[in-house]
């Protein structure tokens, strides 16, 4: 009997582990989901983790076709992190407009750094992640907005009048 219980022990550890290293990543969800917005809206989205840039989150790239200009490729930047609490600590150093990162450095020193952006920079938080878009496209903005809330820093958007 006590050969059968460990046996059985043994089988329910396994089973468990098993079932841990199938289950999704939870710090990866809300990046699963921005992809998941994407791909209802423009279809396919390419997805490429990229080098560490202006924030501290694992940083992933996700681009696609624009509807309109199936030639044009569009970007969003996701920086993932480990918890809801470390996205918006790394949040807080976005300057206002999108223009620049101000933080805390070496020995309590102010570390600063301006960015120059090719468009209007905009930025999301949603759950553990940080959303970052260049670039005015009103129909994207929208769709982040409904996903993420309003935009944390970054340039206002209207929408654009339309053309006749």
């Amino acid at each position: 009997m006590k050969k059968i219980m460990t046996v059985f022990g043994v089988i329910l550890i396994v089973f468990a582990v098993v079932l841990y290293s199938l289950a999704p990543d939870k710090n990866f969800l809300a990046l699963e989901d921005v992809r998941s917005m994407l791909e209802e809206n423009y279809g396919t989205v390419t997805m490429r983790e990229a080098e560490k840039s202006i924030l501290r989150g694992e940083r992933y790239v996700l681009s696609f076709s624009h509807v309109l200009d199936v030639s044009q490729e569009t970007m969003v930047t996701v920086y993932v992190y480990d918890s809801a609490q470390a996205a918006e600590s790394d949040a807080a150093t976005i300057t206002p407009d999108g223009f620049g990162v101000e933080r805390a450095g070496q020995f309590g020193r102010a570390e600063s750094m301006q960015i120059s952006w090719v468009d209007a920079p905009h930025f999301f938080l949603y759950e553990n992640v940080i959303v970052q878009y260049i670039g005015m496209d009103f129909d994207l903005l929208q769709c982040l907005y409904q996903l993420c809330g309003a935009q944390i820093a970054g340039q206002p958007f209207i929408e654009s009048p339309l053309i006749d």
